[in-house]
């Protein structure tokens, strides 16, 4: 990215968190659309990757937990959101597909 952009040392850090936050965002959506969309295994995602992407999504815990936070999502109760503490179901995920993708690249 620094071959075609240039900033200031101490936005570093700044920089890495905002470009890592797009990302996660931008692959939590690629992700879901290919667990919710697609029904063969798509040619960027290797075929060891793709199984283990089928059996976590096709596992009970798993499931469970996706319907638990979709209904959360949904929900009109309560007045307040939780940004701090522990990890939901979808970070976990996230980091999840990211580390696999990384082992791929690497």
């Amino acid at each position: 990215m620094q071959k075609n952009y240039k900033w200031i040392g101490e936005q570093e850090a700044t920089i890495r968190a905002t470009w890592e936050s797009k990302a996660k965002d931008l692959l939590r959506k690629i992700m879901a659309r290919v667990r919710e969309k697609v029904l063969e295994k798509p040619k960027w995602i290797t075929e060891v990757v793709w199984a283990q992407l089928l059996a976590m999504w096709g596992d009970d815990r798993y499931i469970t937990n996706r319907c638990v936070a979709a209904s959360n999502r949904d929900s009109d109760v309560g007045g307040s959101l939780q940004t701090q503490g522990s990890k939901n179901q979808l970070k976990h995920e996230l980091e999840l597909v990211i580390s696999i993708l990384i082992m791929i690249i690497t």
